[in-house]
């Protein structure tokens, strides 16, 4: 993503007559040349103070550098933008999102990985059954590291 970003950063600029120095503190002349040369990538924080200094929102700067990565129209990418977003609303993915977060911070967790029993159990019934870690992965829909982790326990 590093050079459709840096495309986009470049017409940005040139669009709105900016030059590399007069874009505001906090982005550096050395570090925008790097980002526009397709030699960097920026950290969410300085994605937002790019989007800032540019008068564009992240989503914006990221969605341009999609559409040119896969050559696709902004018809498609807000539809499969929508799509996604739906997706994730619908599934309880976002609400769970947010009741991870409290006091403008994310809430605490206990330290130490969670054991999720249900599927502990169903892993290492798909082990008894002689299926091998990447047929259980497939099956369950579970990250391979995930299987490893519980293939290894016994119960």
């Amino acid at each position: 993503m590093k050079v459709p970003l840096a495309a986009i950063l470049r017409a940005l600029r040139a669009h709105k007559g900016l030059t590399q120095e007069s874009i505001p503190e906090g982005s550096n002349r050395q570090y925008l040349s790097q980002l526009e040369h397709g030699k960097s990538s920026p950290t969410l924080d300085k994605l937002l103070d790019l989007s800032e200094a540019y008068g564009a929102s992240p989503l914006l700067l990221v969605g341009a550098a999609t559409l040119i990565q896969e050559g696709i129209t902004v018809d498609a990418l807000i539809d499969r933008f929508a799509e996604q977003m739906r997706e994730l609303d619908a599934a309880g993915t976002l609400a769970a999102a947010l009741a991870e977060l409290e006091d403008n911070g994310l809430r605490s967790r206990p330290a130490g990985r969670v054991i999720d029993r249900d599927l502990k159990a169903s892993i290492q019934e798909c082990k008894a059954q002689g299926l091998t870690q990447a047929q259980t992965s497939q099956n369950l829909g579970v990250n391979k590291m995930t299987v490893s982790r519980y293939w290894r326990q016994s119960e």
